[in-house]
């Protein structure tokens, strides 16, 4: 595309361009193929198509935030603001399901869902991991000093205090 041919890519829309620019952050749901896209305090979900384009099908205004972390839990939206508030919203309105403040004043590094869509993981800048269970509502810390997380399966790896790496059960 870069020496001038303009037929290796193919529009998948939507249909009006959304002019991205930085800060952005996004997140692909992994059953539906559906993604969700943060820019300027807009939340935007591009809804997967049968035709395999991208439509807009909802878009919510969050509070004012430098940038952002999202992550794809089932039906439930995670996105974290820069000031550490988290919102978890339906992944198909994008309707507030519940709005906390987990760590305080802490900036999310990242956050990421379990492939079972059950559990959401959070890590801080502050080195804090929250291990949130969607279903009961509940959150657990997790680690200390953490400096990366991952789901494997239904078990979560956490890496903390420079080279440890702990496997944890989510359900226990």
């Amino acid at each position: 595309p870069f020496l001038g041919d303009q037929e290796v890519f193919d529009a998948v829309g939507p249909a009006q361009e959304m002019n991205l620019s930085m800060p952005f952050a996004a997140a692909m749901h992994p059953d539906s193929g559906d993604v969700y896209a943060w820019h300027q305090n807009r939340l935007t979900l591009l809804r997967y198509t049968e035709d395999d384009k991208y439509e807009q099908a909802a878009q919510i205004e969050l509070p004012e935030s430098e940038d952002v972390a999202l992550a794809c839990a089932g039906q439930v939206i995670a996105c974290v603001l820069a000031d550490g508030e988290l919102f978890l919203l339906d992944a198909i309105s994008l309707a507030t399901l519940k709005r906390f403040r987990p760590a305080g004043q802490s900036t999310p590094y990242m956050a990421m869902a379990s492939p079972d869509g059950l559990w959401l993981a959070v890590l801080f800048h502050s080195g804090r991991l929250l291990l949130y269970d969607i279903e009961q509502e509940h959150s657990t810390w997790v680690g200390s000093n953490v400096s990366a997380a991952s789901f494997d399966g239904d078990d979560l790896l956490v890496a903390d205090r420079v080279e440890r790496v702990t496997r944890y059960r989510t359900g226990s």
